[in-house]
């Protein structure tokens, strides 16, 4: 190879690793609050007072609100904020490190906190990350065996591809999440978009497998190898709380 041709074909290498980069799939953050008992409606005056407070360090996030209204974990608050970078990580860590004054730091009335960080997954989900969330949402959290996750997501793919050849009025608005931090691993979260609790008649994805939606050759074939790889399995039906929630305008950024 000439020293033009490889220097022309360094090039591409490079445009190729920057475009990559460029493609990283986005940060989401998600927290789980359980709070004293009786102190719900504190915890809610205290918690807008608390986005306040971010809006005076600076900080431009966005922050969905969610209860809990079914499962182990229900009557507690799910915190979400989509679309980061590793970057916008830092700067909001550096941005809300101090501590805000007691009328607006909802950290005693907690009972029990975690936060963990995912990777939204576009190849593993049935559309973009909404702007805004649904009222309802089923939340899914699954635990894959580490030797069954090529499986899990090629079952994945192939149950998007039959919903849209079969069912595509019927389509489920599925975003899934890739844990990076702090938890077991590989747990992906599956969120589905619900308008109202009448939606919850159709079945959802896991759902669907289980009852055998895919039910003939190729496709019977990832729904085995799904449900073959899954170690657990934890739902939930999430409420969104708009007046909770902090929403910021992408121009305000």
């Amino acid at each position: 190879m000439t020293t033009s041709r490889l220097s022309f074909f360094l090039w591409l290498l490079l445009l190729a690793g920057t475009a990559a980069a460029q493609q990283s799939p986005p940060v989401a953050y998600f927290g789980l609050t359980a709070i004293k008992p009786g102190m719900e409606a504190q915890f809610e005056a205290t918690l807008k007072r608390h986005w306040a407070w971010h809006t005076a360090q600076g900080e431009t996030w966005s922050y969905f609100v969610w209860t809990v209204e079914s499962g182990e974990n229900i009557g507690r608050y799910r915190v979400a904020s989509f679309g980061h970078t590793w970057q916008e990580v830092d700067d909001s860590n550096r941005a809300v490190a101090g501590t805000p004054g007691s009328d607006a730091n909802p950290e005693p009335l907690k009972t029990s906190s975690q936060a963990n960080y995912y990777l939204f997954r576009p190849d593993l989900s049935s559309a973009d990350m909404p702007a805004t969330p649904s009222a309802l949402s089923t939340f899914v959290q699954i635990l894959v065996k580490p030797e069954g996750l090529g499986d899990f997501e090629n079952a994945l793919k192939g149950w998007y591809r039959a919903q849209q050849e079969n069912h595509p009025a019927t389509k489920l608005s599925v975003h899934c999440y890739e844990l990076v931090s702090g938890g077991e691993w590989p747990m992906f979260i599956l969120m589905e978009d619900r308008p109202n609790w009448a939606a919850f008649d159709q079945a959802g994805l896991l759902e669907s497998l289980s009852l055998g939606v895919l039910h003939s050759g190729k496709n019977q074939q990832h729904a085995d190898a799904l449900l073959r790889s899954v170690r657990s399995v934890h739902t939930e039906a999430l409420q969104y709380h708009a007046d909770l929630s902090r929403v910021v305008s992408p121009g305000s950024k």
